[in-house]
């Protein structure tokens, strides 16, 4: 994160079960940062999201809220509003239609539940795939 100047990361597939949050220390440079992680107890962690930040942006947060093993929000403290943070991790292609329904319908409630005067950024895995796959993308992806 400090090497490419970032103060918060939205992160999936963390492979830790259940919800909450933790201290890493960077062995480089002993700074801190505050992983915040939203999943189900119990589950592989496969799917589960989160946020990493440095201290700045620990000082900053207003709100957690640990979702769902594919949904978690943060709110930050900023100036001229606030700013909610969606962490995401979409169901993938082979997903069936309920469970792509259901995360859309989760995300679409979530968002819909920010207030009006924060700014909103959603961020993360969305699986998406664009145009039919051929042998060309096969090979690329």
């Amino acid at each position: 994160m400090e090497k490419y100047n970032k103060d918060i990361l939205c992160i999936s597939e963390t492979r830790i079960s259940g919800s909450g949050s933790i201290v890493i220390t960077a062995p480089e440079t002993l700074h801190q940062f505050h992983f915040f992680y939203s999943g189900v107890e119990g589950n592989s962690g496969l799917h589960e999201v989160g946020f990493i930040m440095n201290q700045r942006t620990r000082d900053a947060l207003l709100e957690w809220e640990p979702v769902s093993c594919t949904l978690a929000r943060i709110r930050l403290k900023g100036n001229p509003a606030n700013v909610s943070i969606i962490s995401t991790y979409a169901s993938t292609r082979d997903a069936t239609e309920t469970t792509k329904d259901n995360f859309y319908g989760e995300l679409q409630q979530l968002s819909s539940s920010i207030a009006a005067r924060d700014y909103l950024i959603v961020a993360g895995d969305f699986n998406a795939r664009v145009g039919p796959s051929d042998q060309t993308t096969r090979q690329i992806l």
